[in-house]
This record gives C-alpha cells, sequence and structure tokens, in this order.
C-alpha cells in the first residue's frame, strides 16, 4: 500500500475535527481570532488587559476553532483535547478572558471536544474562575 506522505504529515485529528465543526457551522473559524477580538473590544477597554504585551501584542494562546456571535454577545472556543490537552496556564489566559469580555456585556463559551468528536463538553468558566481564584497557592507545590 503506498503511503501518501505530505497528506500523512499534515494530517492531524486535531485538524479533522475543527474541519468536521466548520462543515456543520460554516460561522465557525480557525484563524483570526485576535483580530476579531480588537473588533470587539475597540475603545471598551484597554488591550493590555487582554493580549500580553511585548515585541507583538499576543494572547498567549490560540485556539482550536471559534465562533464569534455579534448579535448575541457571545463568543465560543473550540478546543480539541488531542496532543495538546487543555493547561492550567491556558484555561488562566481564557479564564482572565472570560471576566475582560463579561465587563464589556459579552459572554465567552469553551467547548472542549475530544480527538474523535464524539464527545463535547461544555466548560463553566465561571466556575473555574472561582476555584482556580480559591485555590490554596501552598498547595500548588
Amino acid at each position: 500500500m503506498k503511503k501518501d506522505t505530505d497528506n500523512e504529515i499534515s494530517l492531524t485529528f486535531s485538524k479533522l475535527v475543527v474541519y468536521l465543526l466548520r462543515k456543520e457551522d460554516p460561522s465557525i473559524h480557525k484563524y483570526g481570532f485576535p483580530r476579531e477580538l480588537r473588533k470587539i473590544f475597540k475603545d471598551n477597554t484597554p488591550l493590555n488587559m487582554v493580549f500580553r504585551q511585548g515585541r507583538t501584542q499576543t494572547l498567549g494562546f490560540t485556539p482550536d476553532a471559534f465562533k464569534v456571535d455579534s448579535e448575541g454577545r457571545e463568543i465560543t472556543l473550540y478546543e480539541v483535547e488531542d496532543s495538546h490537552r487543555l493547561t492550567i496556564r491556558k484555561l488562566s489566559i481564557i479564564v482572565n478572558l472570560w471576566w475582560v469580555l463579561d465587563d464589556i456585556g459579552w459572554d465567552l463559551r469553551l467547548i472542549l471536544l475530544d480527538r474523535y468528536a464524539a464527545s463535547r463538553k461544555e466548560l463553566g468558566l465561571r466556575k473555574w474562575s472561582f476555584l482556580m481564584d480559591q485555590y490554596p497557592r501552598g498547595l500548588a507545590k
């Protein structure tokens, strides 16, 4: 059996799941999340509360996919837990973004999918925000 090495090298479960999401809902995007956030914030929020400063402004993470519902004032992030699981660092950035968006009347949802798209679960960002804030710092060692 001949292998199509170019396709095998670039194809991942994560890419397949995002492809499936976008086929189900064309308003889901893979690229351009920082640009969409800048459109939402305009002059409402200092960008340094959302973007990490450095040579370039960055969020500190890139969602696997996202959807912006301007009418409903809601952003949905999609994270495919394949080779890169959701880390505490990434969750902290997302929770911070949730607070900033909440402050200007927007909602942020986080949907976790397994590598086969067989399981979709929403992670309650409010719950995790308070849990992470209340965690005794000394226990982290």
